[in-house]
This record gives C-alpha cells, sequence and structure tokens, in this order.
C-alpha cells in the first residue's frame, strides 16, 4: 500500500479528543503521473496549491484503514506545488467513525515511485483557526465546527508561503492498511440564492434546552460538557429569535439581520461561504432540510442534532469551507455582531459519482421521483451505505439490504456493498455484545450494548444477496464462522415450538405502531427468521437448516393466521403463548414477502392487501382494525409483491402517493411519512427499481 511512508502524529496527542491537524508539503513538478496515498483514523481534506481536491477516507472495521489514492495530475502547475492536507482526529464515540488514537499517513508518488512521504518529510500545525471545544455535532456523529478567524488566514504564511514549515511529526505503531473499494466522489459544486431576510432578536431571558449529545458526556458518549465549551452555537442561537421581514436582499447584513439561501433542492456536501467583513463579525450559520413554521431555518429540528456554526472573523475578504458533510436545504447567515457583504454561499457537494438511469419520459412525475431517488441514492452511497448523510451517516444493517439492491440496480456492481460487507469482518467479536451477535450498525462505537437481533438477520440476507448477484463467494466463505455463531445464538431463544421468545435489546419490526408489538413472541420477526436459516442453508449447503426454516414456516402459519388475517404476537402466560389478536398491516407483509403465505394459498387476503391498503388505503387499514404501515419498511415490502405480480399501475400509484410529497418540498425522500427527521434517507432510493 505504502512503500516509505509511516503512520505519524504529534507527539503524544494521538488521544487527544477533537484535534485538528494540517501537514504541508512542497515538490517540483516534473512531467510524469502524480497520485496522493492517503490513510488516517480520522476525516481528511485534500489541497493542492490552495484547490480543494479530495475529502475521505472510506471507512473500515475497527483496527483496520482504508488507502485512498487521488490523482493530481490536473491540480498541478509548473514550478512548486503545495500539498496541505487537514486531518481530524476525533477520538470519540460515534455512530458515523470509530473511537480510535490519531495517525495520518501519506505518500506522494510520481510514476509510481515516492517523492514526499510522512515519516520523512511533511510538516504539520495544530489548525489555529478551528475551536476545538465544542459540543457533539449530534448524538450520533462527533464534534461541531466553530471556527476564529480574527487572525486572518488570509495573512497565514502557512498557506502563503510554501518554504513556511510547521512543527514535526513522530511516527506512531504500524496500521493494518486495506484497499478501498468503493469508487470516488466528483465534489461537484452547487450555489445558494438568497431567498429573504430577517431580523434576530436577542432575547436575553431564553429558555436554553439541551439534549442528550450535549449533556449525557461520559464513557459511552465522549465529548465537551456544556461548562467547557469555548464556543456553543447551541446555547447561543437559542437566545435568538428569527423573524422574516420583506426588506430586499441585499447581500449586506448587519448587526441583528440575516438572509436565508436555498440550494436547488436538499444536498449533501461541505458549507462553503465567501464574503467581505467591514468590521469585525459575529456569524452564526444555521442550516435545515426544511422550511419549518413561519419561514423558520429551525436548526434543532431533528432533537439531539445542532444545524449551527458560529465563525468570528476579522475586516477583510474571507473564504471559507467546512470540513465534514452536512445536508441541508436552506441555509441562514445571521450577523451577531458587525457588517459584512456575502458574495458566495454554497456547497462542495459529496455524493456518489453520477449514475445511468432509465427517466420516464411519458409520466413527468414519475420522472421527478426517479431524480429524486437516484439524488438520495446519490447522497447516501458514498464509502459504506448510510442511513443518512446528516445527523447519523451511519452503516445500519437492513437498510443496507435495500441500498445494496440498489447499487446493484443503478450501477451493475455491488462495490459500495462489498466493502460494506467487509468492515463486519474486520472484528471478530464486537465491544458490548453477546457472543455470537452482530452489530447493527457499524463501522461504530456502541459501548452501551444497543443491538438489533432483526438487523443481524437482515444481515445474513443481504450477505445471501450480495452473493448471488455478484458470484463473489468470498465474503461468503469469509462469514460462514460469524453466522453460523450469530445462528448459535437465535437457537438460546427457540421455544418449544421453535419460535424465537422474549429476544432481548432493540427488537425492530418497522416505524410504526407494530413495533410496540414485539414481546413475547413476534410472528412478523419469526418471518424473518425463517427466512435467515433458509439464506443461511442456502449459502453454506446446509439442508437441515433450509428444512428447519421449512418447519417454522408451518408453524408460524399454524400459530398466527387467524382465518382472515395474520396476527403479530403472542404472550406469555400460565396457560403458555397465547396469541394477542394484534393485527399489523405490516404483519401482512411480512408473511407475503418471505413465503409464510402465497397469492395462490391465500387470495383473499392477498387481494384485499392488495387492492385495498398501502399508502394510498391507510383509512381502510384503520377501518378493518388494523395498525397502518409505513415506508419502512412495510411498504418497500408492498412494491417488492406488486412487482411480483407485475402490477405496474399500483407501483407506480404508490410510489406517487409515498414519494411525491417528499420529491416536491425537498427533492429527497425521507425517514418517515412525515418530515420529523431525516429528509434523505438512503433506504427509500429503492424505489427507482420498481418504477
Amino acid at each position: 500500500m505504502f512503500e516509505k511512508a509511516k503512520p505519524v502524529w504529534l507527539k503524544n496527542r494521538e488521544n487527544e479528543v477533537h484535534l485538528r491537524l494540517e501537514l504541508k508539503e512542497i515538490f517540483t513538478y516534473r512531467e510524469g503521473e502524480y497520485l496522493m496515498k492517503i490513510a488516517t483514523s480520522g476525516v481528511y481534506r485534500l489541497l493542492v496549491n490552495g484547490r480543494f481536491v479530495s475529502y475521505g477516507p472510506a471507512r473500515a472495521g475497527k483496527g483496520y484503514f482504508r488507502l485512498d489514492t487521488v490523482r493530481l495530475d490536473r491540480y498541478l502547475s509548473t514550478g512548486t506545488n503545495t500539498v496541505i492536507i487537514e486531518v481530524c482526529g476525533y477520538n470519540a464515540t460515534a455512530f458515523s467513525i470509530q473511537c480510535q488514537p490519531s495517525f495520518i499517513q501519506t505518500e506522494i508518488t510520481c510514476n509510481g515511485k515516492p517523492i514526499r512521504w510522512s515519516g520523512d518529510h511533511f510538516t504539520a500545525r495544530v489548525n489555529p483557526y478551528y475551536v476545538r471545544k465544542v459540543s457533539r455535532y449530534s448524538f450520533q456523529r462527533p464534534m461541531l465546527e466553530c471556527y476564529d478567524f480574527r487572525t486572518t488566514a488570509n495573512q497565514d504564511p502557512f498557506y502563503l508561503d510554501p518554504y513556511f514549515r510547521g512543527e514535526p511529526l513522530c511516527v506512531t505503531d504500524a496500521k493494518k492498511i486495506i484497499e478501498r473499494g468503493s469508487p470516488y466522489p466528483e465534489f461537484e459544486r452547487s450555489g445558494a440564492l438568497p431567498i429573504f431576510r430577517g431580523n434576530a432578536k436577542y432575547i436575553p431571558d431564553a429558555d436554553i434546552l439541551y439534549d442528550r449529545a450535549k449533556t449525557d458526556m461520559g464513557p459511552l458518549l465522549t465529548g465537551f460538557t456544556v461548562d467547557e465549551l469555548e464556543s456553543n452555537p447551541a446555547g447561543e442561537c437559542q437566545h435568538y429569535e428569527y423573524t422574516p421581514n420583506d426588506i430586499p436582499i441585499s447581500g449586506t447584513i448587519s448587526e441583528g439581520e440575516y438572509e436565508v439561501y436555498k440550494m436547488k433542492n436538499n444536498s449533501a456536501g461541505f458549507i462553503r461561504v465567501k464574503l467581505f467583513c467591514r468590521t469585525d463579525v459575529t456569524l452564526y450559520i444555521l442550516w435545515d432540510e426544511i422550511l419549518s413554521e413561519g419561514r423558520r431555518v429551525n436548526f434543532m429540528r431533528c432533537g439531539d442534532t445542532c444545524n449551527a456554526s458560529r465563525v468570528d472573523l476579522c475586516v477583510g475578504h474571507h473564504e471559507f469551507v467546512f470540513l465534514e458533510p452536512y445536508v441541508m436545504q436552506y441555509l441562514l447567515l445571521h450577523a451577531a455582531k458587525g457588517n459584512c457583504t456575502i458574495e458566495d454561499v454554497g456547497m462542495i457537494e459529496y455524493k456518489h459519482p453520477p449514475v445511468e438511469y432509465a427517466r420516464s419520459s411519458n409520466d413527468p412525475e414519475l420522472g421527478l421521483i426517479a431524480d429524486a431517488a437516484v439524488e438520495t441514492f446519490r447522497q447516501n452511497v458514498v464509502d459504506i451505505f448510510m442511513d443518512c448523510p446528516s445527523r447519523e451517516r451511519a452503516g445500519w444493517l437492513c437498510d443496507g439490504f435495500f441500498m445494496g439492491r440498489t447499487e446493484h440496480f443503478l450501477t451493475g456492481k455491488n462495490e459500495v456493498e462489498h466493502d460494506f460487507l467487509e468492515n463486519f469482518l474486520h472484528e471478530k467479536s464486537y465491544e458490548a455484545l453477546p457472543d455470537g451477535m452482530i452489530p447493527g450498525v457499524y463501522p461504530a462505537d456502541c459501548r452501551n450494548g444497543m443491538y438489533l437481533p432483526t438487523w443481524a438477520m437482515w444481515f445474513v440476507l443481504q450477505l445471501k444477496a450480495y452473493t448471488d448477484e455478484t458470484a463473489d463467494t468470498s465474503l461468503r466463505d469469509s462469514f460462514k464462522n460469524k453466522v453460523g455463531r450469530l445462528l448459535d445464538f437465535f437457537r438460546g431463544y427457540e421455544n418449544s415450538d421453535g419460535l424465537l421468545e422474549k429476544l432481548d435489546n432493540w427488537i425492530f419490526v418497522e416505524w410504526s405502531g407494530a413495533n410496540d408489538l414485539v414481546l413475547d413472541v413476534n410472528y412478523p420477526v419469526n418471518m424473518l427468521y425463517a427466512a435467515t436459516l433458509e439464506a443461511a442453508g442456502a449459502l453454506y449447503g446446509d439442508g437441515n437448516l433450509v428444512k428447519k426454516a421449512e418447519e417454522l414456516k408451518k408453524k408460524i402459519l399454524e400459530k398466527s393466521f387467524n382465518g382472515e388475517y395474520f396476527t403479530d404476537r403472542a404472550k406469555r402466560t400460565e396457560e403458555g403463548c397465547v396469541n394477542t389478536g394484534e393485527i399489523s398491516e405490516a404483519a401482512q407483509y411480512y408473511a407475503f414477502y418471505f413465503g409464510i403465505a402465497h397469492p395462490e394459498s391465500h387470495p383473499e387476503l392477498f387481494k384485499k392487501l392488495i387492492d385495498d391498503f398501502g399508502p394510498c388505503g391507510v383509512e381502510n387499514v384503520k377501518a378493518a382494525g388494523l395498525i397502518p404501515s409505513a415506508p419502512f419498511m412495510g411498504y418497500q415490502m408492498r412494491l417488492e409483491l406488486l412487482k411480483r405480480i407485475g402490477d405496474t399501475e399500483r407501483i407506480h400509484r404508490d410510489v406517487k402517493a409515498m414519494c411525491g410529497p417528499m420529491q416536491r418540498l425537498t427533492g429527497t425522500f425521507w425517514e418517515h411519512a412525515n418530515c420529523v427527521h431525516s429528509c434523505s434517507h438512503g433506504f427509500m432510493s429503492n424505489v427507482i427499481r420498481y418504477i
């Protein structure tokens, strides 16, 4: 991977929380092919001669680090060239990144031969403009970004003088470097346009609310307490009452004024701002995916997430780009102090490279929905499969199953899926989880012992689908032991009927009232378990597992079906397991999706399910006494059932009902049927496969 480079960091500082370094090196251009190789336990961005080039790396499981190889040629010029790598070592628990000691390992090659490398070249400094002690961005992601440019970067010799050096770096322990399989983003630049102005009134005695991401600091959630913070936009911005007005947009804002900018649609990437300050300025930057009531940019809409930053600036021109990616459609710039003219606002987008797809020409609404599906896919499929690119950026199983199918459909490949699955191989067992269990979100540090037994089942289904689509048996073979241990884990929960009973931890069926019915014996969960056994049997040629799956299906049919519907659960009493009679729409989809029932075996139920239920039949579901389903994941299963019978008309009707409002409001698809949380959720891109 590296010929000469060694992993390095500032001496004795590799375990510090939220430390951002800037590494610098110069070289003289000679004709040839120039490559930059980078691996790190944190995140980095690469600048060549002041131009943004790349961000990374692709993530791996604990103890492993993927190599980014970046082509430099088009960024180089005759003479001296300056390379700067900014790297952030978080050393904080998160769903989006592993908590590991900081290092960076990098090498520049020309025609395959190293010319500069860490260990002998590159000097560094701590970034003097970032604010270190800030709160977490969210419960799932580490620290947010705040900056202090009052000692202006415009006159910084580290950037302006190629021969200005920083501190030497020290070599750390050797690291396990592995290849990156996922494609590199193209980092498209997009702009935002101002849409209205407003006034921000300071309320001294405002009620300040702090969520768990700000208050629950400790060994399970690492970061800085509120009392330690050097900058606190989460608290500071709650003191302001933001009121839009009808004053014409000018691009100039003075103390107490703000302007709101709109992206072309909900977008994922790095905020960039260019402005001129006539005085010293304290600028608050707020963003969100939607406008809330009263044209409000609600930076706390997602609960334990803070879509806000503070930037302090001195007189002069400034242009800055945030280090980390965020998601927004609306961005608010508020001058809490001073006066400035906003010259440019936009984003460097961070998403999967463009993909080719067939866009409907005879149905404009479906065409726009297809565009939104692909945009949602691209934002969530970069180095792994993410649930959302905003508050979590986390690799969840089950979401990954649907996204793997979407990647194959759109690209004909499973490159990101390979890395997503391979990451689970990097640890033999997982901290705080029972033996045999696979984490529901990874790579991540969930030290509270949280896991989802159902997501581990979806992992087996995804491994089977990946193997079938690619004919690549290497991952299948590598996971044989893990799958076996997982099935051993589940065996401990089987009752005398062979059904799983009283599973522990977070048992997830779908985002609906069906998830209130998970104990003691949940029939949809057991339907999924039967499919898991069947998939494992097929993967490893184990006829006993296939037979066990068939027997389990028969038992579920016997216990769950009441002659009209599949019921959701049975509860343990002194008389045994007693069916509660509770019924969800999701249970019906599970039954047909996983082969407990078939259109031929249960024609009346299937007809009612297809004709009367779904996103267009919520009132029918309620009238029948059932709990309505949700986009995640009952309606996904419904689309698959409609595809199996070739009912294109209903597919289009359902997709328009479910996704049309999302496409019109954000241009991306949401986690829920309403926009209470993420408005760009990866699994929903799966609808492109059906329309």
